[in-house]
């Protein structure tokens, strides 16, 4: 059984009496976890979500085409199209879908068919507009692998020349601070990049995830009202969509509750952590939390650095 096959039977197995399978298409899902191979499709009135492993059905879903707004981007790495669909009374889904899948020909006919179909279905194709929004801009942060490189080399810098001025004798010298006053303009010369890179970082590059005002959060196809956040989960770090690549990113978990009364989860991707910071100073009332360990792990770079220069030095001794 070919893959095609495979897809078509398997979404079949999924029709009730009466239905027909429209616009199969292979995806990949965007969970709280990662990512997660799926088949998709459509009756005249639902959604059916297949995830998959190989060739084997792991769980399956159908949701009704309740669809209040659609979002369509074209990724500018590997060509593939962004699905982001938000219903009126259920969490959001976001797919991946490339148009030249291997093994799945008739992909290449059927996700322009996908696409139609539903943005026929929404009466919003655009998602929200962030740049013409009011408000604070989110942006990606281009620059923070550079940033935290910066904020880690300068404390290292100054401890280590300080260390290694402080030991050249045995002993510590009593013009130590006269001597380390030409560190000084080592500090600073690597703290203007690092001042420069924050202003563009936040303010002028990257592209933006989100817009905060005094309604809420908007994001690029949902809004997210203030009290209807119960809590913010802040991850640091997470795996990338490329799970080959294991690229680091950023990202915050909001725990919402719809009009509908029903809790789920959005996980928006490279949200910055001063963003976290400011919705935690203007709405304390919002449950938080914060994943602390890559933070601490990053605090202590410089200090086993430290710790294994002074010992090598007292080891050559």
């Amino acid at each position: 059984m070919t893959y095609n096959e495979f897809m078509i039977e398997s979404l079949t197995k999924q029709l009730h009496q009466g239905e027909t399978l429209l616009h199969p298409i292979v995806a990949r899902q965007e969970t709280l976890d990662g990512l997660e191979n799926v088949f998709l499709g459509f009756t005249e009135n639902f959604l059916l979500i297949l995830r998959f492993s190989g060739k084997t059905i792991v769980s399956s879903e159908r949701r009704p085409l309740d669809i209040k707004s659609v979002k369509i981007t074209k990724q500018f790495m590997g060509g593939e199209y962004k699905i982001n669909i938000c219903f009126s009374q259920d969490s959001p889904l976001v797919f991946y879908a490339a148009l030249k899948p291997l093994a799945y020909k008739m992909q290449k006919k059927n996700l322009p068919e996908f696409i139609q179909f539903l943005e026929e279905k929404s009466s919003n194709k655009n998602g929200n507009d962030l740049k013409s929004i009011d408000g604070i801009k989110i942006r990606r942060q281009y620059f923070n692998t550079i940033l935290i490189a910066l904020l880690m080399m300068i404390p290292t810098v100054y401890l280590f020349i300080a260390v290694s001025q402080l030991i050249s004798d045995g002993k510590i010298s009593a013009d130590f601070w006269t001597d380390t006053a030409i560190i000084t303009p080592v500090i600073a010369a690597m703290a203007l990049p690092f001042v420069i890179l924050s202003f563009l970082n936040r303010y002028v590059f990257g592209k933006l995830v989100a817009v905060i005002n005094e309604k809420g959060i908007y994001l690029e196809n949902y809004f997210l009202s203030w009290n209807k956040i119960e809590q913010i989960h802040y991850i640091p770090h997470g795996r990338s969509r490329s799970s080959e690549m294991r690229k680091l990113y950023t990202r915050a978990v909001f725990t919402v509750k719809n009009d509908f009364g029903k809790d789920f989860d959005i996980k928006v991707n490279f949200f910055p952590l001063y963003a976290y910071f400011k919705i935690k100073k203007w709405h304390p009332e919002i449950k938080s939390k914060l994943d602390k360990t890559d933070i601490v792990i990053f605090a202590l770079v410089p200090i086993v650095a430290i710790l294994v220069f002074v010992i090598e030095m007292f080891v050559k001794r």
